[in-house]
């Protein structure tokens, strides 16, 4: 063959093996993931039908793959088509008998229709092949309260348990059951039950009790249960017990509970320190200083004596503070302090003296100082201040509370009208390390009170303003208030520095000179309505603080007919308290109240007057 013909049979060759692949089909090709992704995407836009198509589609081709039987049922559920889903999950379960979630979606499908006997007895068919897991039980009872049935859950729940006998398993879903359907003694039980079993499951079942122990009767039902001789020999359902007491407000059962649990635990005061501590944090000092005093008494050499005995102290001035605090003082504006409440601070003070002199270079030494600097400011004393938060800065500058001392340091300082030297301590405390947020709001509060009254307006804004969209803590009603007279004043500067005059002197206790320059802006048309509106709250707070009342009443009554005061909810309440503590005058209170509600449905004071009505109704009745 020449060379010629061998080159056009190759040719000829290659043509043919060439044409002839273009007809061999491909084999082994699977589109199966594109068409589910497509099935998928139409089944999120809702159209469950084009989804049903495609699923079934590919569910005919492969029966036994699970994704396929899931997204299936998943379409039918969705189109209502039960009986459908139940056949395709039926033949699921014979072919893949071993699948929890198949069974369980299966129950859940029998359900929808209507059986739930079959869902039943599906769920148990299941558990027999072995009872002694816990798992298909929680998998099944899940299943049921997606479905809403709480019996239906609470019952395979309990199934488990007894054919478990694990109470660790089961307690926490069982308890959780109980208290969400109101069956708070069976809750109860079951919390006390894996207290026993499980002592280190401690705070995760009283973080459970607590959460739902003051609905009603749960309280009582569970106290029922803690209480029972059954469970008085396990240390945490005591413990338990004593918290529900205390939450119950029967906090003399609680504190007897937990001298017996000390007593038998030889727990030398720990859990009654924590109790003591419980109360303080709730302000309830009276019984907190009870509970120390008894440490105090019970455990003289005790290595925490020092803590307990500040504690005490605390307790005992956080009880003289809640006493002139007490509704028919606290209402007063600018109150003063009566001499039998500086007399009970002095005792006080005394106390945070020895602690001092006993334990000088301790942090509790520094944390009386702190206090005792506190407690002068509030009897006025402000030189008697000053000398223990000079200390405190001076000698513990590492001491974390010293933040304190600077800010109290300052408030001095500002009351004694020494506006530089405060900024300096001020802008000092704000360069300390690991400052916190609700601390820095305070003192830039402060920072911004100074600029305000020495004229520097936009920088007081400026402080504010960080302030208000922080929003963390009682400073941010303060700055929202003083920066709404800058903002709203701003423009007539001259005004605004007259009115911060008298604001200063409102600070520094110069009562009679700022009332002068407030009864100035008060009847002077010039100045903008945002202050005279302001200085008119202010002249009413200064008269009803003075014991004014006839007088206050007169000028509240004035400007509530003669002007629109943008305050006016603010005064007419004020207006409510003074007939109410202060001319001691119910049905005239009750007068004001009514006319109020009538008139500042939506005021910020209108939940609090509804409740002031209804106690001095029941009270006149």
């Amino acid at each position: 063959m020449n060379s010629a013909i061998s080159q056009r049979f190759f040719l000829l060759l290659l043509l043919l093996i060439v044409s002839g692949a273009g007809r061999i089909p491909a084999q082994g090709y699977d589109d199966s993931g594109n068409r589910f992704m497509l099935a998928q995407s139409y089944e999120q836009a809702g159209d469950f039908e084009r989804a049903k198509t495609i699923y079934e589609e590919l569910y005919q081709k492969q029966p036994l793959n699970q994704q396929f039987i899931t997204a299936l049922q998943r379409v039918y559920t969705q189109l209502k088509e039960h009986g459908k889903a139940a056949s395709v999950l039926e033949k699921a379960v014979r072919q893949i008998p071993g699948d929890m979630n198949l069974y369980s979606l299966l129950g859940k499908t029998y359900y929808t229709m209507g059986r739930e006997q079959s869902a039943d007895s599906l769920w148990r068919s299941y558990i027999s092949v072995n009872p002694a897991d816990p798992v298909s039980y929680k998998v099944f009872s899940n299943t049921a309260l997606e479905l809403r049935d709480f019996e239906f859950a609470l019952r395979i729940l309990r199934l488990g348990k007894e054919n478990t006998g694990n109470i660790k398993a089961f307690a926490f879903d069982l308890g959780y059951l109980y208290s969400i359907t109101m069956q708070f003694e069976q809750a109860a039980e079951e919390y006390a039950s894996l207290l026993i079993a499980a002592p280190e499951q401690y705070f995760a079942v009283q973080s459970r009790v607590l959460s739902y122990i003051r609905k009603p009767d749960a309280s009582e039902a569970t106290i029922r249960v803690l209480s029972k001789p059954l469970y008085s020999d396990g240390r945490e359902v005591m413990r338990l017990l004593a918290e529900v007491y205390t939450e119950a407000g029967e906090t003399d059962r609680a504190l007897a509970l937990y001298k017996d649990l000390d007593k038998k635990q030889n727990r030398g005061g720990e859990d009654i320190y924590s109790f003591g501590i419980r109360l303080f944090n709730d302000k309830l000092y009276e019984l907190s200083a009870d509970v120390f005093s008894f440490l105090l008494e019970s455990y003289p050499n005790a290595p925490q004596m020092p803590q307990w005995r500040i504690s005490y102290v605390r307790s005992l001035e956080g009880a003289v503070f809640i006493s002139s605090e007490a509704p028919e003082n606290k209402w007063i504006p600018y109150p003063k302090l009566s001499d039998e409440v500086k007399s009970k601070y002095q005792t006080v003070a005394g106390l945070y003296n020895e602690i001092i002199k006993t334990y000088p270079y301790s942090e509790i030494a520094v944390e009386a100082r702190i206090r005792l600097g506190a407690l002068y400011f509030e009897m006025g004393m402000f030189d008697e201040s000053l000398k223990y938060y000079a200390v405190v800065i001076k000698d513990f500058p590492l001491y974390p509370g010293t933040r304190a001392a600077y800010r109290g340091k300052a408030e001095v300082q500002i009351k004694k009208g020494e506006l530089e030297e405060a900024e300096k301590t001020l802008l000092t405390a704000k360069t300390q390390q690991g400052v916190p947020p609700t601390e820095l709001s305070s003192l830039n509060f402060h920072l911004a009170q100074i600029r305000f009254y020495q004229g520097d307006f936009p920088a007081a804004s400026e402080l504010l303003a960080q302030i208000s969209k922080s929003g963390i803590d009682n400073k941010t009603n303060d700055a929202l208030e003083l920066a709404m007279v800058i903002n709203g004043a701003m423009k007539d500067s001259l005004s605004l520095v007259v009115f911060a005059g008298a604001e200063r002197l409102l600070a520094e206790g110069k009562s009679g000179d700022a009332e002068q320059i407030f009864t100035q802006i008060h009847l002077n048309q010039k100045y903008p309505f945002l202050l005279r509106h302001t200085a008119q709250v202010r002249l009413a707070h200064l008269a009803v603080s003075a014991g004014k009342y006839p007088e206050a009443a007169a000028f509240i009554d004035s400007v509530l007919r003669t002007e629109k005061n943008i305050f006016a909810d603010k005064l007419m309440y004020l207006f409510g308290n003074m007939y109410e503590y202060g001319m001691k005058d119910t049905s005239g209170a009750v007068s004001v109240y009514e006319d109020f509600l009538s008139k500042f449905p939506k005021s910020i004071f209108t939940e609090e007057v509804r409740e002031k009505l209804v106690r001095l109704r029941n009270k006149s009745s």
